[in-house]
């Protein structure tokens, strides 16, 4: 049994503090009880710390509530006893892979990637008896659900564009009745005015992928039939759409993906023209597909750290939108996301799950051109820890129950970040299973990811004082 407090210490350069687990709040403290705590958990006993001003403070925070031992006895997955309902009669959502075929080939796409085995580049497409039966698959098992989204995913599904409007037709048909929507994610290349009327004209929300000004965009994606760049192409389709339909236009989203190696002033200079005024711009760190670490430039460290500043400053209103460069908005709204979970628990239950994986299946299942069924689209097609089933055989209840079963680790009721740990499933799949060891290494990143998120809580915080004093 472990009596320590449920704490996880931090300090700033004007103060100290904790992370109460169970109330899910940082709590700011005095140096000697900062001192005290930290000799305390770090399995050391020493008496001259534990001061007549400490014991007082001690006092005041236990009887507010802070500074219990409770951990969870129980790990498992929330409604996981009603898995095969949500299965059965609550789904909300399917993904197609209308193609394998792609027009462009990126530098960082594990599409691209063959060392984990991910989907591949080549000639495969899905035909419409697989398409229909997907969507009659997700019909089937809607019964409580309103709200229904289909998604059209690749390769690059605008090779597939007539298949899509099919789709679209008999979807339009099979749930009418129900509130739907679409998605679809494209790199642009084949992008063009009639495509994208039709598309927003159903409802259909585009995600255009495009990393930033030609230098960059060129060096990373590629045309797959001379290796040219696709800048050029990209841009033009994009300025015609807004030329021609200004009122569609602002309705595309754009996904940039950071290099580390780049300067990303360069980024959030070309996303600041004219052409994206009022544009939707999310801005995402490249994620390696061989599981090295990234090489960061000084000029990318440089500005990252000025777009971090920036964002604080919008929060402690200091800077308003306006002033705020692309990235440093995708920092704040993350930030937000972040600190939305700050809600007051007074004490974790006995029995809880950690924040991180889904329920497989239930939130948005991959079906690939041959009918398989993925646990999402970030999954590799070829991997068996993380099929769930098939459109012929149906989700495979026993084999989703032991995924969930397979995330639990026992080490997990005794760590701090069991509510803001973010390891999935995709990420600990090494191609045969789910890694211990891959676990072990997301577990070291997750919790540096909330520690530098619970220390620009802080840092707000700090500001908030100052203003006040």
């Amino acid at each position: 049994m472990n009596d320590k407090p449920f704490i996880h210490m931090l300090k700033s350069r004007y103060g100290y503090y904790f992370f109460d687990v169970n109330m899910n709040e940082v709590v700011s403290i005095s140096e000697e009880t900062y001192n005290y705590l930290l000799n305390l958990m770090s399995n050391k006993i020493d008496n001259r710390l534990y001061t007549t001003m400490v014991k007082e403070e001690e006092k005041k925070l236990l009887s507010k509530g802070y500074l219990k031992s409770k951990r969870p006895s129980i790990l498992e997955m929330t409604d996981i006893d009603n898995i095969e309902y949500y299965l059965t009669h609550r789904l909300s959502s399917i993904l197609l892979q209308v193609t394998q075929k792609c027009n462009f080939r990126c530098r960082y796409c594990p599409y691209a990637s063959g060392n984990l085995g991910y989907h591949t580049h080549n000639s495969l497409s899905m035909d419409w008896e697989t398409a229909k039966k997907s969507i009659d698959f997700l019909a089937l098992r809607t019964r409580d659900t309103k709200r229904i989204n289909i998604g059209f995913y690749g390769g690059e599904p605008l090779i597939e564009y007539e298949l899509i409007c099919k789709c679209i037709e008999y979807s339009n048909d099979v749930f009418e009745g129900k509130i739907l929507s679409y998605s679809l994610t494209t790199n642009a290349g084949l992008l063009n005015v009639e495509y994208t009327k039709y598309l927003i004209d159903n409802n259909v929300s585009i995600f255009v992928s495009l990393d930033g000004p030609q230098e960059i965009q060129d060096k990373n994606r590629k045309h797959a039939k001379d290796g040219s760049g696709t800048f050029a192409e990209v841009y033009e389709n994009l300025n015609r759409i807004k030329t021609e339909l200004p009122n569609y236009y602002n309705k595309i989203r754009i996904n940039s993906v950071m290099d580390s190696a780049d300067d990303c002033s360069k980024i959030n200079d070309f996303f600041s023209s004219e052409i994206f005024n009022d544009s939707y711009i999310s801005v995402n760190l490249q994620t390696p597909t061989d599981k090295k670490k990234l090489y960061y430039s000084d000029a990318f460290l440089k500005n990252r750290t000025k777009d971090n500043l920036l964002f604080l400053l919008h929060k402690a209103n200091v800077y308003n939108k306006e002033q705020m460069t692309p990235i440093a908005w995708n920092y704040y709204k993350d930030f937000l996301s972040f600190e939305e979970q700050f809600v007051s628990f007074g004490e974790i239950p006995d029995k809880t799950w950690r924040s991180g994986p889904c329920m497989p299946g239930v939130k948005k299942p991959f079906v690939t051109v041959n009918g398989k069924i993925m646990i999402c689209e970030k999954a590799s097609d070829d991997s068996e820890a993380l099929q769930i089933g098939s459109l012929r055989e149906g989700f495979d209840i026993h084999k989703i129950k032991n995924i969930c079963n397979e995330m639990k680790r026992e080490k997990c009721k005794n760590c701090w970040n069991i509510y803001n740990c973010n390891i999935c499933q995709i990420k600990i799949d090494d191609g045969e299973k789910l890694s211990g060891e891959l676990f072990d290494v997301e577990c070291k990143v997750s919790c540096l990811r909330t520690e530098y998120n619970l220390k620009n809580f802080i840092a707000l915080s700090e500001v908030k004082f100052m203003d006040n004093t």
